[in-house]
């Protein structure tokens, strides 16, 4: 589980002003408009589908169709599939930062 994803959870089942505390004290505040938009997202019932433009929407898998397509320019590219939670994410912005991370840590 990745930490937006624990963050969802931890708002979902404990106080959120504890939960912006603890996300404050480890400089996780960054991640708040993201884990907003997944409690969005699970709230409206149905499935989502994040794209950065309108036909990135193809790139995703047919399976994912039926989803409520949302615009995200902030994703770069690719997409965010999210059902419940259920999370597949294949944005190009994630793979640039695990990209990242790791050349950063062979540095």
């Amino acid at each position: 589980m990745n930490a937006t994803r624990a963050y969802v959870v931890a708002f979902q089942t404990l106080d959120p002003e504890r939960v912006l505390a603890y996300m404050r004290l480890r400089g996780h505040l960054s991640l708040l408009p993201r884990v907003v938009r997944m409690l969005e997202a699970a709230k409206s019932g149905g499935p989502t589908l994040t794209v950065a433009r309108q036909e990135d929407g193809a790139t995703a898998p047919a399976a994912y169709a039926r989803a409520r397509m949302i615009i995200d320019p902030r994703i770069v590219g690719g997409y965010l599939y999210q059902d419940g939670s259920r999370v597949h994410d294949g944005t190009f912005r994630t793979a640039l930062v695990t990209l990242y991370k790791k050349i950063i840590a062979h540095a």
